[in-house]
Parts: C-alpha cells; structure tokens; sequence
C-alpha cells in the first residue's frame, strides 16, 4: 500500500514540477504515465539484474570507508585533543 502511495505522489510532482518534467523528457502538454506503469515496470525490468544489491553493496563499501575515517580522526590526538 504504502509503494502504491509513493508512486502515486512521485507522479504528482513530476506532473507539477517543470524541473522534473524537462529533465524525464516531458513536454508541458504531454501526460505523464499512470503511476501503476512505474510499478509494473520496475520488476519486469530489474529483477535478476543484481543492479539495486550492487548499488546497496557500493553504497554499504562507502559507508564503511566514511565510519573508519571518522573513527580514525577521533583516535588523532591533533584532532580531538584531551581535555
């Protein structure tokens, strides 16, 4: 219910925001795709692709990098000296 919802609200705003519709290709006079069409092709499309897991795994990897190099500065003396 709740993906139905999002979809529902994606497509408002790309139907209101000029930003948005320039940037998908849309003319202002075009209509824009019912919301149900984004839903059915996002399984149709990616499912078997590994694409959304190697996107998570890239974005997971950075994440890591980012928490060592914060755990890494508050261990530097220079940086975070004792009170």
């Amino acid at each position: 219910m709740l993906e139905i919802i999002l979809d529902n609200i994606v497509v408002f705003i790309i139907e209101v925001n000029f930003a948005y519709r320039w940037y998908l290709g849309y003319g202002l006079s075009e209509e824009v795709p019912h919301f149900s069409t984004f839903g059915k092709n996002y399984p149709r499309r990616f499912d078997g692709t590994g694409l959304f897991e190697t996107i998570f795994a890239r974005i997971d990897r950075g994440w890591e990098n980012a928490s060592d190099a914060v755990w890494q500065a508050k261990d530097d003396k220079r940086i975070f000296p004792k009170k």
